[in-house]
């Protein structure tokens, strides 16, 4: 390969992603009109297998948009481990426990972080808008991980610890770090231009699906490529933002050679394509010291894991919809 018609980018990471509702929008959408179903009840009715599937199958359509590391938030995380037993990708579980008492949110944290480190490809951390778990959980959490707090819950860590905002509709708590899953809230923002000293992020979220295109053009392409890189690397302190010399770092290569089956807005430009899933074919990626897609084939699965998937897609819209 000689680099003619490629571009070598970091892995991308998507700070906020919603793996369970966001390979499912379409299907949750079409249960919600016919039975008015939440995702809290499809939760609650799906096994750890077919979470497994979700998961992998979200992960996956990542994967192939270039993103080497995913952070989401999971109540669960038996099918997280299970998928990375199948797949190598980095992924930041965000254990979202506000449902449980106290004393069950730390048990079960306190289980699961034995995992943390797993194969070097799983971090773990917590997202609460509660106080009294904030308090409860923070202490456990890995030093060197950031905690997320939902909403407009405002408060310090007493050791110090980095600590990220989810759609909060109040921007006076210190300058911590922002992520905006909802399209409204996220206008709101940039509408008011209020604390330019804040860091602004967006990910994919599960409350909305943010107008992109208005995004994209806001912001210029070095402005998007940080974000999407050295931004996201360093707020959740994964060190694979960035292609240095004598550093060990996630790699996408595009190959631009053949035209994309979508034709790309004229007026975007490559990052902005990758985004709004317009993008020109993955040749390579690699996620540490692995190759996990060659030539713009998955590695680690086949066809026939897509269609156990598709089938059980079938099967779950097919039982709900009695």
């Amino acid at each position: 390969m000689t680099g003619r018609n490629r571009i070598v980018a970091p892995g991308f990471i998507d700070v906020f992603s919603d793996l369970f509702s966001d390979p499912l929008k379409y299907f949750i959408k079409k249960l919600k009109d016919h039975k008015q179903i939440t995702e809290k009840d499809l939760l609650t009715t799906l096994s750890d297998k077919d979470l497994f599937y979700i998961i992998s199958f979200g992960v996956i359509k990542k994967m192939l948009r270039g993103f080497t590391t995913i952070v989401t938030s999971l109540s669960k995380l038996d099918p997280v481990i299970k998928m990375l037993d199948l797949i190598s990708e980095r992924i930041i579980v965000l254990l979202d426990l506000d449902h449980m008492s106290r004393e069950e949110a730390l048990d079960y944290f306190i289980r699961s972080k034995r995992w943390h480190n797993y194969k070097k490809l799983l971090k773990i951390s917590v997202m609460t808008g509660r106080e009294d778990l904030f308090k409860e959980l923070s202490p456990h959490v890995p030093r060197e991980m950031p905690i997320v707090i939902k909403g407009n819950l405002c408060i310090k860590d007493p050791v110090g610890r980095k600590i990220i905002r989810l759609d909060p509709k109040d921007l006076s708590c210190d300058n911590y770090p922002i992520i905006y899953t909802d399209e409204e809230l996220f206008n709101q923002m940039i509408t008011t231009g209020s604390r330019k000293d804040l860091l602004i992020l967006f990910g994919s979220g599960s409350k909305g699906y943010i107008d992109y295109r208005k995004i994209l053009r806001t912001y210029d392409y070095n402005i998007m490529m940080s974000l999407m890189t050295r931004v996201g690397s360093e707020i959740y302190n994964t060190a694979s933002g960035s292609i240095e010399p004598g550093r060990l770092s996630d790699v996408v290569i595009y190959d631009l050679s053949e035209a994309p089956l979508i034709a790309p807005s004229i007026d975007l430009n490559i990052i902005s394509q990758i985004i709004l899933e317009e993008q020109p074919k993955i040749e390579t990626l690699i996620v540490g010291e692995e190759i996990v897609i060659d030539g713009g084939e998955l590695l680690s699965v086949g066809r026939d894991f897509f269609e156990k998937t598709r089938s059980r897609f079938i099967e779950l819209f097919s039982e709900l919809s009695k």
